[in-house]
């Protein structure tokens, strides 16, 4: 069986126009765009359609020259055929209502009907829907007016792809402001019919870009480096170097307690690059105005770079642990009361991120 097809067309001027894509296409639902003028075009009585010039009489209702039953099609009024953010609107509205009850529906919009305004709207309301078939109905046209009667033939457009740049637009528009998870999102919406195979491939790379960028900026190193692993053709080597470094260092500093992967390794396998991470960080905060969050990547900034300069040193003092031995004289005498035990817990620090 195959899918449900569903066919919106503005109503206005030349009955021929809309007739002939229902004959071509044969939906299994049309939907009317309309005005008040124009509605008994769909189903009134007598000869409502056409009849404008003397020598023409007029023809019968679309749906009578169709032969479509009763229960297969509704007509939506606007209020205003000149007025194309209406048509938009409630074409929009018709197409998110198909797309909720039937959302492997093929529709196709016939723009060719109906006032310019109407037209455009319904064009705009396609283009955003995405997955929709637009349809022209053509044919001889000896002068700019009209196409001469029985002539008529549709052409069909796909907007997928171009629905698709249109987005990819708006998604690389996130990239510059750093939001990473709405770009993502805005990827994570092309899930419908496939688009051409260059674009298609852009789309997965710069999905997975957006993804692992997403993570590192939150500091979840490992999905970060997974993600970016497909799209270590587009990233500087210097940021590569930068995520491999940083994940190593905090793998240094997330070791549990004193840390004996820590006591063990050397002093120089521990490096700053967490610290010019966080500074980047902060930066990124700054270009969208979250100022506070980068005041405080900049305190931790400060913070971890003395934690790393600590655990550098010939004797490495561990923030986690620390023993007051190891300190000065002078703050051997502020922080050395108590037992031993009681006197590493006044001066440990949390060693994580």
């Amino acid at each position: 069986m195959g899918r449900l097809s569903i066919l919106i067309a503005t109503v206005g001027g030349r009955s021929g126009l809309v007739v002939e894509s229902i004959r071509q296409y044969k939906p299994s639902r049309i939907i009317f765009v309309c005005s008040a003028e124009t509605r008994p075009q769909v189903d009134g009585p007598g000869k409502p359609c056409d009849g404008s010039r003397p020598d023409d009489p007029g023809r019968e209702a679309i749906v009578v020259q169709a032969g479509v039953p009763p229960e297969c099609y509704e007509a939506v009024k606007l209020k205003d055929h000149e007025d194309p953010i209406e048509a938009y609107s409630v074409v929009r509205k018709v197409l998110q209502q198909i797309r909720k009850e039937n959302p492997e529906a093929v529709v196709i919009v016939n723009y060719t009907g109906a006032t310019k305004a109407m037209s455009a709207g319904a064009m705009m309301a396609a283009f955003d829907d995405g997955r929709c078939i637009l349809c022209a109905v053509l044919g001889h046209r000896p002068s700019l007016h009209q196409v001469d009667e029985g002539t008529e033939y549709c052409r069909s457009y796909e907007v997928r792809d171009l629905h698709v740049r249109r987005r990819l637009q708006m998604a690389l528009a996130c990239f510059e402001r750093f939001d990473y998870p709405a770009a993502d999102h805005l990827l994570d919406e092309f899930t419908g019919p496939p688009v051409e195979i260059p674009l298609s491939n852009r789309l997965q790379l710069l999905r997975a870009l957006a993804r692992g960028l997403g993570h590192w900026d939150v500091l979840n190193y490992e999905p970060a480096r997974k993600n970016l692993a497909v799209c270590s053709n587009v990233i500087p080597r210097e940021c590569v170097r930068l995520l491999d470094r940083s994940a190593k260092s905090v793998a240094i500093l997330q070791a549990p307690g004193a840390g004996a992967a820590q006591a063990q390794a050397s002093p120089r396998t521990l490096d700053f690059d967490p610290v010019y991470d966080f500074l980047h960080n902060a930066r990124r905060r700054g270009v969208q105005g979250r100022y506070d969050d980068a005041l405080a990547r900049l305190y931790r900034a400060l913070e971890l770079y003395a934690q790393i300069a600590l655990q550098r040193r010939p004797v490495p003092i561990y923030t986690g642990q620390v023993d007051v031995t190891l300190l000065s004289a002078a703050l051997q005498a502020k922080y050395g009361n108590g037992e031993p035990s009681e006197r590493k817990s006044r001066v440990g620090a949390g060693s994580g991120l």
